[in-house]
């Protein structure tokens, strides 16, 4: 018997081998439960135990560390007793030192010790893990603890950047071949988090009906001897030593068919599965553990488990296939047509659709209802296609494939729940079903995982043009293991596959149509090509059709022409976008209708399939904005894009030089050109600015926007990118035009009759000063709702670019410039500075009113200016007066604390007055507080009544006031901080009360350096590990010669001032790697 870990990656073994996990709560309230353990393994381990592998995991925690433990790998049955018998409660295996990590808040780290078996074991191996628990795992809607901080550090650290507990459950099930038992105490069997583990892995819950160690003994010792049995019989009919096991538990019952999966976990507390009762039934409880039995014995035998599908309603897939089968037999006339069944198909999909919690649900019964009536229409079309010689072969097959599709239907009976059967069911309509292969990158989410909900930021990097085949034929063609498409005829690897309908086919464009008013069953099946998993992405069909289009557009660009395969990609895919009864960006296409604008957050390829869905639906398109509208859009897109990409760095000359040359070769301008058509910029070299503003400087007062966009227009329309653009411009609009079904394409009109490329050029250059599409828009109150700016707007927003564009450009010699006329006022504010005498309140007052003006500016003297205007006095005379005025005088508001740091070197100009240097360092070292009144409190809420306490200070009172004081806006980020200052200050006086008064001197000083140290609460978690890091230190030695190095090691940095050491507590960390 193998009782450690399972070799991950290694080879399946030919008999299949049943890894089976115990993970183990040993917080303080399991004391009973681990006995149970011991003496099962005690009593069922004594011996060599075939084709079972016994792993025994712990899991516990305190405020400041997340421990997991597992059995290590062992070759001897004794070696394992011996190893469970050392386990007790609240001291993790690993760490025999620490004997407090007993859980601290209610819920515990169990995600920790589940996510843990994806370290251990990989998809070949057969798994059963049982839960054995009293507590439930760490949910975003309990009160937040540093248990839970702790575990989410944990999990970081074992490259786990997704915390959520519920993503972190469904992402072991995806990933292993597992069942889920869990052993729950206390009720727990209400949790949403077991039920779901156990419902989507075939597994159950167990609830022993007594809380005695000899109740779970026997039962998991029946269990154990079950397995045994079954791993070599193969027949669960050969197990009968259960009595034990179903007298002494219950089972929690559970319908599987209609329990609510959860994908994330929610803020507030989830409603656990209301019908979840506990079943004391032994007839039940035994039905329910021999289907456990027959699960296992499906291990050994072999086979998989069969994982429920969580995003896919099998109603509405099944309807929805039968639905489309039954209307295509009845488009083509098939015999098999049968109106009764069809009817009765219907109504379910409605039925199923208006049941189900769907925000989409009502326009998918409209989507439904509108193919319905367009029936008539299609099968008039198709009487005609079939008639038609040239087009015999096509009809025919498609007839063919149907027919098989229906028998295949007719042989499905099983609700598509599992994985399994949702490929069975979908299968029917990839083979009824035309795609492309193409290489697709999606966005990333904030997980760093491609985000497939955005399709319309989808970037297609290639469109197989080589040949179009069925979605079954194409599902065959990638290969399982990394989910690559190979062409068959060119050979070329891709990574997903497109939904298509063809214009000269309208068998495939009417089945295309019927499953465009399925969007759950249309979804479903472009996902799947998509990412090679079940779930369900809106408007992937849509989003990956016009950002396909997209790519070819822009291909043109770059090639300049249009080849006859990407005639033959292009009109399939304005064809499919147009036959499609789903109505593509339909928020963009009510823009267009009100034509009040777009919305510039909107991508260009939604906009590009709401102009297509517009100019379809509108025969007068032509004479509205939307092709002015969709330039600008697309323009400032693409204009966008190179600023971005530049990153103009402008720390030299010869590095803006370098990005003057990258924006000239991207755009066929540079900055310095723009800049030309506003603003006289040859006068630079030589300026002397301490005589004169120059002409950048003063562009506000002499900028002429209408002129200089004039100029700007007529460059424009010079370069060969503008040229690209209206050329791409045109082909689209051709594109629109022109009859799809011809064979080849034919530039109909070379220019747009309604839209000249003067205005264009226009166009092009306003968008080049604005650089962002949303410049042209105001944002709405609500966040969602963009007003188009009026024309006196527009110039006003025009006008500031332009002038941020120059001064942008030019930045480095505003700089200079700048730095110049204030050196000057400088050397002439601290010779004028020699002239002031008199007392000290006489210094003060001229010092407040002293300053020197440089073309038309006023500067003065500030804080940070006393230490060389000490240089500039000569005598103590003037020390005595004018020097004391400089450094704590009330003439400038920023305080003498400023100087705090100058402290040693300002006393020593004083040294000859041993009184006016006590009374100067005392006013600069005096701690800044908040002054203001509690009627104008800061941003952060503090005013004098109610001053920041520490991070260590919070108090309810401290809670309450400050949240009273704060703005609305910034209510909702100072009590988030308040909440964790609340945890810290909780954690730092626990420690202090029931820790630190066992450390000893030397080390209190220590905790009390770290504690005192940490002024941001962005360090929390780095404080609260460092603590417990010196806890485990003690326990490990008697502390008598660590004492003397802690010793040591806080006065060297007692010595050191916080302005130089920055990281002190990265300088802990060192110390602390050092000596344990």
């Amino acid at each position: 018997m193998n009782a450690g870990n399972g070799a991950k990656g290694a080879e399946p073994a030919a008999m299949p081998t049943l890894q089976v996990v115990f993970l183990l709560d040993i917080t303080g309230s399991m004391a009973t439960q681990i006995e149970g353990v011991k003496s099962m393994v005690s009593e069922f381990c004594y011996r060599q135990q075939e084709a079972l592998n016994i792993h025994i995991w712990t899991y516990t925690e305190t405020p400041y560390r997340c421990y997991v433990s597992k059995s290590p790998l062992m070759q001897e049955p004794s070696e394992l007793v011996r190893y469970v018998n050392a386990i007790n409660v609240c001291c993790p295996p690993d760490y025999p030192s620490e004997t407090k990590a007993n859980g601290g808040d209610g819920p515990e780290n169990v995600v920790a010790a589940v996510v843990s078996l994806l370290d251990s074991f990989n998809s070949t191996e057969n798994i059963l893990c049982f839960i054995i628990t009293d507590a439930p795992p760490h949910h975003k809607a309990f009160e937040p603890s540093l248990e839970a901080v702790a575990e989410k550090r944990w999990l970081r650290e074992h490259d786990h950047t997704e915390q959520d507990v519920f993503v972190l459950l469904n992402q072991v099930i995806d990933e292993l071949n597992v069942t889920f038992v869990p052993i729950l105490y206390n009720n727990k069997f209400k949790s949403h988090w077991y039920q779901q583990a156990a419902v989507l892995t075939q597994g159950l819950i167990l609830c022993p009906k007594q809380a005695t160690s000899e109740v779970l003994a026997i039962g998991l010792k029946s269990l154990l001897e079950s397995f045994q049995i079954i791993s070599t019989t193969r027949r669960v009919d050969e197990v009968n030593n259960l009595d034990d096991l179903w007298q002494g538990f219950s089972v929690v019952s559970i319908n599987s068919e209609t329990f609510e999966f959860v994908e994330v976990d929610f803020d507030q507390e989830l409603d656990c599965y209301k019908d979840a009762t506990i079943n004391r039934n032994q007839r039940d409880v035994k039905a329910a553990i021999l289907g456990l039995l027959e699960t296992t014995c499906d291990r050994f035998r072999g086979k998989k488990s069969t994982k429920r599908c969580r995003s896919v309603n099998p109603e509405i897939i099944s309807s929805s296939v039968r639905v489309l089968t039954m209307f295509m037999l009845q488009l083509v006339g098939s015999e098999h047509f049968d109106e009764a069944k069809l009817n009765d198909y219907v109504f379910v999909l409605i039925q199923a659709l208006t049941d189900s919690k769907s925000d989409t649900r009502e326009s998918e019964i409209r989507l439904l209802q509108k193919w319905i009536n367009k029936l008539p229409t299609y099968k008039k079309e198709l009487e005609i296609e079939i008639k038609s010689i040239q087009r015999e072969l096509q009809p025919v097959q498609c007839v063919l494939s149907l027919e098989s599709a229906f028998e295949t239907l007719n042989g499905l009976e099983q609700l598509p729940r599992t994985e399994e059967d949702v490929n069975a069911w979908m299968e029917i309509v990839q083979q009824l079903t035309m795609c492309r292969l193409l290489s697709v990158s999606f966005p990333l989410d904030a997980t760093g995982c491609e985000d497939f909900m955005d399709a319309w930021s989808a970037s297609i990097r290639q469109i197989e043009t080589s040949c179009v085949m069925t979605v079954y034929a194409a599902a065959r063609l990638r290969d399982p293991e990394t989910c690559v498409f190979t062409d068959p005829i060119s050979g070329r690897y891709h990574n997903a596959a497109i939904i298509l309908a063809h214009p000269e086919d309208l068998i495939l464009t009417s089945i295309y149509s019927g499953l465009s008013a399925l969007p759950t069953l249309q979804g479903l099946v472009q996902s799947y090509l998509v990412s090679g998993g079940l779930k369900i992405f809106p408007s992937i069909v849509p989003g990956l059709q016009a950002s396909s289009l997209l790519s070819q557009l822009m291909e043109m660009k770059e090639t300049g022409k249009c080849s006859q395969s990407t005639w033959e990609v292009m009109r399939c895919l304005v064809w499919s976008l147009q036959q499609s009864l789903y109505t593509p960006a339909s928020k963009v296409l009510r823009f267009f209708k009100n034509g009040n604008g777009l919305n510039p957050a909107d991508q260009v390829s939604k906009l590009l399939a709401a102009t297509i869905t517009y100019c379809l639906q509108d025969p007068g398109w032509e004479t509205t904005k939307i092709l002015q509208l969709l330039f600008e859009e697309l323009t400032g897109a693409s204009i966008g894009i190179v600023y971005r990409k530049l990153l103009l760095d402008k720390s030299s000359e010869s590095e803006i030089g370098q990005s003057e040359s990258k924006l000239e070769e991207k755009l066929g301008l540079n900055q310095t050109q723009i800049s030309t058509c506003f603003v006289r910029t040859n006068n630079i070299i030589g300026f002397d600015p301490t005589i004169s503003l120059h002409s950048i400087e003063t562009i506000n007062a002499d900028l002429n926007i209408s002129d200089g966009l004039k100029k700007l227009a007529c460059l424009v329309s010079t370069t060969e990118e503008f040229k690209n653009s209206v050329r791409i411009f045109n082909f689209f609009y051709n594109l629109l035009k022109c009859d799809l079904k011809a064979k080849e394409f034919t530039l109909k009109f070379p220019s747009i009759p309604s839209f000249s490329e003067e205005a264009m050029a226009n166009i092009y250059a306003e968008s080049l000063l604005l650089r962002k599409r949303a410049s042209r828009y105001n944002l709405g109150v609500d966040k969602d709702t963009w007003t188009r700016v009026s024309a006196e707007e527009l110039s006003t927003i025009l006008m500031q670019c332009c002038i941020d564009n120059i001064r942008s450009r030019y930045q480095s010699n505003l700089v200079e410039w700048n730095a110049t006329r204030k050196k000057f006022a400088r050397e002439n504010l601290m010779s004028l500075l020699r002239t002031i005498a008199g007392s000290i309140d006489v210094c003060n007052q001229a010092l407040s009113v002293l300053y020197f003006e440089v073309v038309g500016h006023k500067y003065t003297l500030g804080r940070m200016d006393v230490i060389d205007a000490l240089a500039q006095i000569t005598t103590n005379e003037s020390l005595n007066t004018l020097g004391v005025a400089l450094c704590i005088g009330s003439w400038t508001p920023q305080p003498p604390a400023n100087l705090r740091r100058h402290c040693i070197e300002i006393c020593q100009r004083f040294e000859h007055d041993s009184e006016l240097a006590e009374m100067v360092k005392t006013n600069i070292l005096k701690t800044s507080i908040c002054t203001r009144p509690p009627e104008t409190p800061n941003r952060q809420g503090h005013h004098r009544l109610n001053t920041f306490p520490g991070i260590c200070g919070w108090t309810e009172n401290y809670h309450s006031t400050r949240l009273a004081s704060v703005r609305p806006k910034h209510r909702k980020k100072v009590n988030k901080k308040l909440k964790k200052m609340k945890v810290y200050s909780e954690f730092v006086n626990m420690f202090r009360e029931d820790v630190v008064p066992t450390l000893g001197k030397n080390r209190t000083l220590l905790v009390d350096w770290i504690f005192s140290y940490n002024e941001s609460l962005e360090k929390q978690s780095t404080v609260v590990e460092l603590a417990g890091r010196i806890v485990e230190k003690v326990k490990l030695d008697d502390g008598n010669s660590w004492d003397a190095v802690v010793n040591n090691w806080i006065s060297k940095m007692s010595r050191v001032s916080k302005r130089r050491g920055r990281k002190p507590l990265c300088r802990l960390n060192k110390f602390l790697n050092t000596v344990i």
